[in-house]
């Protein structure tokens, strides 16, 4: 259940991007790199509180909370492998993915021990706040520091801190620190409110609409890396992802890798587009146990009050929504029901007439376009194990 209902009830132009890093976390110093094996018992399922801090100069930063609860909604079905285009790969596939036992919440106790949604909001005078460093110390952000015109950071032992805020054009998406990073005050995750959660965009950012670039850097959050290298060696130190030399981008089938094996383009640690990246495999959930159990420990036993992870079984009135309604070109629809589900969708006229269908949706919020309407009134119903929710919504 998304965190609005439970309080009911309790990159710039892609241009740039196509053939370059689209992430920013750098690369690990070697040391860090080549752990030591570190036995992990097996543990039950982490839950991290999460705090989500917007920086915005502009309105169309400001992000709406929405759009937050739909990221939530990526990472949590993400990191338990309930992602339903996982379910359209193949059975080899399938067999490599990995339930990483990590659920993600919206903090609601603050570090003082107030009561907070997880989420803060401040307005800034700073240009591109999100990828302003100081000359002096490179690594000290302005968006991670108050002083500087950013937000601090809450306990980063007990909080995974996410900042959001306007990237300068033609750079990186995104940007996260590794376990082993040593200034505390600057762990956690910074990214451009564009590649923020599920949303309607225009066709050039498409590409990473769905949430899935705070996946791939949670990944190195947790220790996780890119599973490529110059010399085709296992260059994210895990044993299940195949050598390769280069990144990967789009979604394009790929021929045998000049290391001679075939990448596996729907890792969350590929720079394939969202739409293509399904799992972590099992040997990335033995890494990123080893991260945790060196690095993380206190996420092991965390106190802090959040809600935890649901979904509803059965398809309701309060569960299906539609933003914006009334709507111009493309609609939000947000599904909230376990992604197990098969869940069909149909758009009719005023008349009765039946004039769009989808089934087999892979996403439980997705945008769908609507610029083939005409303006006027239409009724969408959600089909699901059974039953079915018919709501209006309004094309200007």
């Amino acid at each position: 259940m998304r965190p609005l209902l439970q309080l009911l009830f309790a990159l710039s132009s892609l241009s740039g991007f196509s053939q370059n890093a689209w992430c920013g976390t750098g690369l690990p110093d070697q040391q860090a790199e080549l752990e030591s094996k570190i036995n992990v018992e097996s543990r039950s399922t982490i839950t991290i509180p999460v705090v989500f801090h917007v920086l915005w100069k502009d309105s169309v930063e400001n992000i709406s909370d929405e759009r937050i609860y739909s990221q939530l909604d990526v990472l949590n079905t993400d990191f338990r492998a309930l992602n339903a285009n996982l379910k359209v790969l193949s059975k080899e596939k399938q067999n490599l993915a990995a339930d990483m036992q990590i659920e993600f919440c919206l903090a609601f106790v603050d570090p003082f021990g107030n009561p907070a949604k997880g989420i803060t909001r401040k307005q800034t005078s700073i240009d591109n706040i999100g990828t302003q460093n100081t000359v002096s110390i490179p690594s000290k952000a302005f968006i991670k520091n108050s002083s500087l015109g950013g937000t601090d950071a809450w306990d980063t032992e007990k909080y995974l801190n996410i900042w959001i805020g306007k990237f300068q054009s033609n750079t990186i998406l995104a940007e996260s620190k590794f376990p082993w990073d040593t200034i505390r005050s600057e762990d956690g995750i910074r990214i451009d409110p564009e590649y923020v959660g599920i949303h309607c965009v225009d066709a050039l950012k498409k590409r990473f609409s769905y949430g899935r670039t705070l996946t791939h850097e949670v990944g190195h959050y947790l220790g996780l890396l890119h599973p490529w290298s110059a010399d085709c060696t296992l260059g994210d130190q895990v044993q299940d992802t195949p050598p390769q030399r280069n990144a990967y981008y789009d979604c394009n089938k790929v021929d045998d890798d000049e290391c001679g094996y075939i990448p596996l383009v729907e890792n969350f640690m590929q720079f394939s587009d969202d739409l293509c990246l399904a799992l972590f495999t099992h040997d990335q959930k033995k890494r990123v146990d080893q991260m945790i159990s060196k690095y993380r420990p206190k996420l092991l036993s965390n106190n802090v009050s959040c809600f935890p992870f649901y979904y509803p079984t059965e398809l309701t009135e309060d569960n299906l929504n539609f933003y914006p309604n009334p709507s111009t070109g493309c609609v939000m629809v947000d599904i909230d029901l376990d992604t197990k589900l098969e869940i069909e969708l149909e758009i009719f006229d005023a008349t009765g007439r039946l004039i769009h269908q989808e089934s087999n949706i892979v996403m439980s919020i997705r945008p769908i376009e609507i610029n083939f309407l005409q303006s006027g009134m239409y009724f969408v119903r959600a089909k699901s194990n059974g039953k079915s929710v018919t709501k209006k919504i309004i094309v200007l």
